[in-house]
């Protein structure tokens, strides 16, 4: 998929499984190709010994109130490239001028301007609030204990949930060797009809998310964006139609997974399911 035009790729840790980062960087070394790490799902995930989100040229998390460390809404986005750090502290801030500690070198303006008061980019406000930060402080300090919970969660309904892999009713993840995983929800693919599985769920308790975005230029904002595929996408198309995924929140209890499970026991017990090769 790379070609000559090929700028950036974006690596996304989907539910917080990581991205072959080691690989991916050895892929793109001496190419000119900018790597931006999505990592709204993975905060404290790691792969080959480093933290996701430490890889790429720039990456970004998501602080929103179901992400693994939150303070309500929000997100956090870093680099060790101070050339654009200093870029992403001015679109965050109206398109301010970044560095106030030295005076302005805009010749049109008056020497003594405050350069702080600058407008270099157009901008937004996209700045948290400090009760925010305050929470999200305090959600640091929790993340290994919430870590080690989503783990042990994930860990016990994928125990009992390979039986239906075996039986070619389920694929579940597929987490690579050197990864250490900081859950943030359990992906499934059900090899049938996911409406119905889903419905059943649903109509259980148990909440569900299609894995969005699916096939990004299928959705009517992308109707008129140009774009190249690289193949046919099937594995993505299949997906987009089989996916979904459910919680490993820190707060659920072996009660809950337990009746997790006992839903999905009830709906295959009463459905002949069709299924198909992957």
């Amino acid at each position: 998929a790379i070609t000559k035009k090929t700028r950036a790729i974006i690596a996304i840790h989907a539910l917080g499984n990581p991205v072959d980062m080691p690989k991916l960087m050895k892929l793109v070394a001496n190419k000119k190709i900018y790597v931006i790490e999505d990592n709204c799902d993975g905060w404290g995930s790691s792969i080959g010994g480093g933290k996701v989100g430490s890889f790429g040229d720039i990456s970004i998390t998501s602080f929103h109130a179901a992400h693994i460390v939150s303070m309500g809404v929000g997100g956090g986005v870093f680099t060790n490239d101070e050339s654009l750090a200093q870029r992403v502290r001015q679109y965050r801030d109206w398109g301010r001028l970044a560095n106030t500690n030295e005076p302005h070198k805009v010749k049109e303006l008056p020497a003594d301007y405050n350069p702080r008061f600058v407008y270099d980019k157009i901008g937004y406000n996209f700045q948290i609030l400090d009760l925010q930060a305050a929470m999200g402080r305090v959600q640091l300090k929790k993340a290994k204990k919430i870590k080690e919970l989503r783990g042990k969660n994930f860990a016990y309904l994928f125990n009992y949930l390979q039986k239906f892999e075996r039986r070619k009713l389920l694929i579940l993840p597929t987490i690579l060797p050197s990864a250490d995983v900081c859950w943030f929800a359990f992906p499934i693919t059900y090899m049938g009809d996911r409406g119905k599985l889903v419905a059943h769920l649903e109509k259980n308790g148990i909440e569900t998310r299609s894995m969005f975005a699916g096939q990004i230029h299928k959705h009517p904002a992308y109707a008129n964006s140009e774009y190249r595929l690289s193949g046919d996408l099937k594995d993505s198309e299949y997906i987009l139609e089989h996916s979904f995924w459910i919680s490993v929140h820190p707060r659920n209890t072996k009660a809950d997974n337990d009746y997790i499970i006992k839903t999905f026991n009830d709906f295959f017990a009463k459905h002949n399911s069709n299924t198909s090769n992957k």
